[in-house]
C-alpha cells in the first residue's frame, strides 16, 4: 500500500467495486481515500460519458490525455452510484458528486484520484509528479534558497531531484486544496518548505511541513501551516494535503 490500507464505507463501496480497474493501488490517509490508476493497465469498459463530460474527451486530441479522463471519470461516475453527471466546474476543475469532496491529478497516462465525505473532510488536494520530469532548471521557480537549504537539512541523502519533485509536488497538492475554496491564484513563493521528514511508517513516505504566507481560502490563513503527505513510488512522487473538518 501506498499510505495505509484502505478499511472504511467509502473504499469498500466504492474505489474497491471497481472490478475494471483491476491492477490499480488503492490507499488511504486519514479520512481520505483513494485509487492510483496506473497506465499499464487499460481500461477495460469505458464509461457512458454524460454530454458536457463527452464535449471535453472530444476537445482532447492526444489519446493520453483521452485516457486520462475516461478513467478518472470511470471512478467519478462509481461515486455517483454507476450513474453519469457533468464532472467539470467552469473553470476545469473536478466536481465530486453528492456528499463526496475529492482531488485528482494524472502524469503520462497515470490517473490518481481521492475522495472523503464531506463532514469529516474539508478540503483535498492530490498531486502526482515524475521525479525524472522535474528539471534544476525549475528550482529557483518553486522554492527559495532557504526553503532548499531546510529540506536538504533535514534530508541531506535524498538527491537533488527528488528533493525538488517533492517540494514541487506538495506545493501543487496545496494549491489544489485551497483552490476551490479560494477561488484565487496559488503561486510556488506563496508557501515556503519549514519542514520535510521522514514518516515513521515507511522509507518512503515524508512528511512535508508547508507554511501559507497569506490568506488563500477560508481554510488557509497566512502564517497556516500544513503538513504534506508524499510518497515514493518508482519514478513518482504522489503528495496529499487534506485537512479535517472540525466534528
Amino acid at each position: 500500500m501506498i499510505f495505509g490500507e484502505p478499511s472504511n464505507v467509502v473504499s469498500k463501496n466504492h474505489f474497491a467495486q471497481i472490478s475494471v480497474l483491476s491492477g490499480c493501488d488503492f490507499f488511504a490517509i486519514g479520512p481520505v481515500h483513494g485509487v492510483w490508476i496506473r497506465k499499464e493497465f487499460p481500461l477495460a469498459h469505458p464509461p457512458e460519458l454524460h454530454p458536457d463530460d463527452n464535449d471535453v474527451l472530444m476537445s482532447r486530441r492526444h489519446p493520453e490525455r483521452r485516457d486520462e479522463f475516461l478513467r478518472a471519470r470511470r471512478v467519478l461516475y462509481e461515486l455517483n452510484h454507476g450513474k453519469p453527471y457533468a464532472s467539470r466546474g467552469r473553470d476545469g476543475e473536478p466536481l465530486f458528486p453528492g456528499n463526496w469532496i475529492g482531488s485528482l491529478s494524472h502524469k503520462d497516462g497515470d490517473v490518481v484520484i481521492t475522495a472523503a465525505d464531506r463532514r469529516y473532510s474539508a478540503m483535498i488536494g492530490v498531486d502526482i509528479e515524475k521525479i525524472s520530469r522535474v528539471s534544476g532548471n525549475i528550482a529557483q521557480q518553486v522554492c527559495t534558497e532557504l526553503e532548499w537549504h531546510v529540506a536538504k537539512k533535514f534530508q541531506p541523502t535524498l538527491l537533488p531531484d527528488v528533493v525538488l519533485a517533492l517540494i514541487f509536488s506538495a506545493k501543487e497538492a496545496l494549491f489544489k486544496a485551497h483552490r476551490p475554496h479560494g477561488k484565487t491564484m496559488f503561486y510556488f513563493y506563496d508557501a515556503v518548505v519549514t519542514g520535510l521528514r521522514l514518516s515513521a511508517s515507511s522509507e518512503a513516505l515524508f512528511d512535508i511541513d508547508l507554511q501559507v504566507l497569506r490568506d488563500v481560502s477560508p481554510f488557509g490563513k497566512a502564517q497556516q501551516i500544513f503538513t504534506c503527505s508524499s510518497a515514493i513510488r518508482d519514478d513518482f512522487v504522489l503528495s496529499l494535503v487534506f485537512q479535517k473538518t472540525s466534528l
